[in-house]
């Protein structure tokens, strides 16, 4: 599962004491098989990171350092598609196995439209010492959560969950009165606001940067679209959407560690499970409960 937390100060503001390790000890259930930190020389920039060890067992410890650009990527989550992203952009100077340094390497190659490569569920910090700014990029469909906060003098804080935000004690839990009725009505509050005051979502789809000048713009970097080259034919339509969704999963089995599935009882699952068996070569560990 992962997480992150971070903070971001412009140029000429105070830089707050931050007490990473105790924000990232509220996250220790997400990631029990270790930690990382990196912070800036002029201590503006701070970042750490839990870890649930999936893939790449050996060398795959974030935060990841790009030593020729001066680029930091922290990343919760996993990108599917790693290995093609890899083959595809040789040229980069890779330390680990992993999946996220294939992150650096497409931002290396493609700017800021890497975000159109890649292929998972992810929330990521990617800090560019060059340019002075911070990135945060959540994936578009929102599978990975990512929340952050405007300090009071200047500059962002931001992490997985909620809980590290408060224990950084830079801000004070408040209730937003104006969310309650619509969790009420929904059972959540929708984004990009939070039950908490001040305490944003960063939106699905969505990037937010910030400069050393604390100019701030969020915006969509993709938005979902009708398809124009479905199957016409209902049969051929029926292969097409099986095509899809095989690849997805066979995608998604890449790991270092045993893969398990959990069936609920219905038919989703159960696909999952018959599809996912085409592509291991041992039996599947399955799971339920009630």
């Amino acid at each position: 599962m992962c997480g992150i937390v971070g903070m971001y100060i412009p140029k000429d503001r105070r830089i707050p004491d931050l007490d990473l390790a105790r924000m990232t000890a509220f996250m220790r259930h997400r990631g029990p098989d270790g930690d990382g930190f990196w912070q800036s020389p002029d201590r503006r920039y701070r970042t750490a990171f839990r870890r649930l060890a999936i893939i790449d067992l050996e060398t795959g410890d974030q935060p990841l350092v790009d030593p020729r650009s001066g680029r930091v990527l922290s990343g919760n989550g996993e990108v599917y598609n790693y290995l093609e992203l890899r083959q595809r952009f040789q040229s980069y100077p890779y330390k680990t196995h992993g999946d996220m340094e294939a992150v650096l390497a497409a931002v290396d190659a493609l700017g800021e439209d890497y975000v159109d490569v890649l292929n998972g569920m992810y929330a990521l910090a990617l800090y560019d010492a060059k340019t002075d700014s911070l990135e945060l990029i959540r994936d578009r469909m929102g599978v990975k959560p990512l929340y952050w906060v405007e300090l009071p003098s200047g500059g962002i804080l931001y992490a997985s969950e909620i809980k590290p935000l408060f224990a950084s004690g830079l801000i004070t839990p408040a209730i937003d009165e104006g969310a309650v009725d619509a969790y009420l009505a929904h059972g959540y509050v929708p984004g990009p606001q939070t039950l908490f005051k001040g305490v944003n979502k960063l939106q699905p789809g969505h990037r937010l940067r910030i400069d050393a000048d604390g100019e701030m713009v969020i915006a969509p970097y993709w938005r979902a679209t009708p398809a124009t080259d479905l199957p016409a034919n209902g049969a051929e339509l029926d292969a097409h959407l099986l095509a899809l969704l095989e690849d997805s999963v066979r995608l998604q089995l890449r790991s270092d560690v045993p893969v398990g599935l959990l069936l609920s009882g219905g038919i989703d699952s159960g696909l999952l499970v018959a599809l996912a068996a085409r592509h291991t070569p041992h039996a599947l560990k399955t799971f339920t409960a009630r």
